[in-house]
């Protein structure tokens, strides 16, 4: 015979199965009951025996004795009254005697037992149901705060993101502004450059302009030449217009170097926000990942605790969101992908724009070095004009000397009387004698002129110009 496990477990018991297991009890024992009764009516025919035989008593043979011994306390009241109830002299038959009322309450008793370990099986699969049921429900709360902190998660990864997308939409108008004004700064210098070409220019025609005046004052009569004394002074406005060019070129080199600390700033600004880049997108593939192995042990464990009951069906609704989420999380990736596309596509044009501003410095440079040779060409063709002016200078005062020596060896009285009674002959000696008192006054006012500017005074010419000068020799 079975020996059923009688251990009991300390968890709570629903009273549904209560009352299902004691129905089971009653209904087994009705069917044990009609059993003995449907063979009670076939041996009627026999001779009904004594109630009080010492053998074959209804006390000692009755089947509610025996349940009453095997059955658990608390068992169903109606099913002990339903085994308790007195055996009629009708009912009982004869054949209590012989062997049939041996066989016949150890059948009853066998198939009470067969019962009874049925109820205890079935309230064991109850039990074991009851600690499913509950193990069910301790799991799914469990889902339940998983997917509530995966959702809190991802709500906090969302808001990130729209932190970091706005921190780099700042940061990409903050580098267009700074090209913005690297290239109106490279127009001005451009237009810097454009105007001193065109003052060179000016400086080239006047000193081309120039270049005739020792001819002229070769070739020209005495009365000619005094105008020509103002060419010191045109050499010193020369020299002033020089130095302004040099200080608009070295104000042009401080923009040049400024535009060009300006654009190395800019490319360390795009190597960083292109490593922030790709340091947001890897966390943002690492945590796409998180949330995808998050959402697969998700979805195993809901698959493992699949039943049909409504907390299952509202776990898989949480990972249909979670799922939905992973999507949008995978979306989301996808647009800073093209994001980080655009941004490297900017770089590149940056960067285009980098080489472009470094041919466009590089030009300026060069055209600063031809602008500085020829200001230099300038400045000694000035000291050759100087030098051309002061040597023409020097003869036109000597040949006044020596009108104004011949002046002194030949007196206006003695030239008059030595010339004969000839009126032409004596105006023309009338006219030298007025252009010897000129010459002497021009002598007078010449040699105060040298005094106060020296013969030998030094240029000023810039030090770059110099150090040049001596770099090339």
């Amino acid at each position: 015979m079975l020996q059923p496990d009688l251990t009991y477990v300390d968890t709570p018991i629903d009273p549904t199965a209560i009352q299902l297991t004691l129905a089971f009890f009653e209904g087994a024992a009705e069917v044990a009951w009609g059993k003995a009764q449907e063979k009670d009516r076939g041996d009627r025919s026999a001779s009904a025996i004594s109630v009080g035989a010492p053998d074959f008593s209804p006390r000692a043979l009755s089947p509610s004795s025996s349940l009453e011994e095997t059955a658990p306390s608390g068992g169903s009241t109606a099913m002990v009254q339903s085994f308790s109830q007195p055996t009629s002299s009708h009912t009982i038959s004869a054949s209590w005697s012989g062997k049939a009322p041996s066989q016949e309450p150890h059948s009853r008793i066998y198939q009470l037992e067969r019962a009874l370990d049925q109820a205890l099986i079935c309230m064991e699969e109850m039990r074991q149901r009851v600690q499913d049921q509950e193990l069910l429900e301790t799991q799914l709360v469990a889902t339940e705060q998983f997917a509530s902190v995966q959702q809190q998660a991802i709500a906090r990864l969302k808001l990130r993101l729209k932190q970091q997308q706005e921190q780099l939409r700042t940061q990409l108008l903050e580098a267009e502004a700074r090209d913005r004004m690297v290239q109106a700064q490279l127009v001005a210098a451009e237009s810097l450059v454009q105007v001193q070409q065109a003052e060179l220019e000016q400086l080239r025609s006047y000193l081309a302009a120039n270049q005739t005046a020792p001819l002229s004052l070769e070739n020209g009569p005495v009365e000619q030449v005094q105008p020509q004394v103002n060419w010191a002074t045109e050499a010193q406005t020369a020299k002033a217009l020089a130095a302004q060019l040099q200080k608009r070129l070295e104000i042009a080199q401080s923009q040049v170097d400024d535009l060009t600390l300006m654009l190395k700033q800019a490319e360390a600004r795009i190597t960083d926000l292109e490593e922030e880049v790709q340091m947001q997108q890897a966390a943002l593939e690492a945590k796409s990942l998180e949330a995808r192995a998050e959402a697969r042990s998700a979805q195993k464990q809901a698959v493992a605790l699949r039943q049909p009951n409504l907390a299952i069906a509202t776990l898989g609704q949480d990972l249909a969101k979670a799922q939905t989420k992973v999507e949008e999380l995978e979306i989301e990736l996808a647009r800073q992908v093209r994001l980080q596309a655009v941004w490297q596509q900017g770089h590149q044009e940056l960067a285009a724009a980098g080489d472009r501003y470094r041919s466009r410095i590089a030009e300026l440079e060069q055209q600063i070095a031809e602008m500085q040779e020829q200001i230099l060409l300038q400045v000694r063709q000035a000291s050759e004009y100087e030098t051309a002016v002061q040597h023409w200078k020097d003869r036109y005062c000597n040949s006044l000397r020596r009108l104004a020596q011949l002046q002194e060896r030949l007196p206006r009285e003695a030239l008059l009387a030595i010339a004969p009674a000839n009126s032409a002959l004596q105006a023309a000696l009338v006219e030298l004698l007025d252009l010897l008192s000129l010459a002497s006054a021009a002598v007078a006012e010449a040699s105060s002129t040298a005094s106060d500017t020296p013969l030998n005074q030094p240029w000023d010419v810039p030090d770059f110009l110099l150090w040049r000068r001596s770099h090339r020799r």
